[in-house]
């Protein structure tokens, strides 16, 4: 596990290496808590930053709760989000497929995004994905480049 200080005995688990679930299982519980694992990049909930112990109202109706890590980019079937951390580099990289065809047909595709995340300024380099499809979360008062 890539980061160990999750209690193994909470609720909470981690859904790759960039987002933790923090299911509700119960009926009639109020609220969940949870404490966000030390991560230089911080997290993000409902795309705010987040971080520490976090115990947040919800319900087994409410949407599951989960936070993502600082210094990723998280495709949701539209859009690449990229949540950026407060200062330094990250890269990721998606395989984007029709969903329907076998890979070796080649219905697929490649996404590469490099991101620099400095004072001012936010730089997101990226091959294979147009710009309007990239979100940047949060940058505050800093400027965007998307190239």
């Amino acid at each position: 596990m890539k980061y160990p200080e999750i209690d193994p005995e909470a609720d909470a688990f981690f859904f790759g290496d960039d987002v933790i679930a923090l299911p509700i299982f119960d009926q009639g519980k109020e609220e969940a808590s949870i404490e966000l694992p030390e991560n230089d990049g911080g997290w993000y909930f409902k795309d705010r930053p987040v971080k520490g112990r976090q115990t947040l109202p919800c319900t087994i109706h409410d949407e599951p709760l989960y936070f993502i890590k600082g210094g990723s980019v998280i495709y949701d079937g539209e859009t690449f989000k990229v949540y950026p951390l407060e200062r330094g580099a990250f890269h990721a990289e998606y395989l984007l497929d029709d969903g329907l065809s076998p890979l070796k047909e080649g219905a697929f595709s490649f996404a590469f995004f490099d991101i620099e995340c400095h004072q001012d300024t936010i730089f997101v380099h990226t091959k294979g994905c147009d710009k309007d499809r990239i979100q940047v979360l949060n940058p505050g008062q800093r400027k965007v480049v998307i190239d």
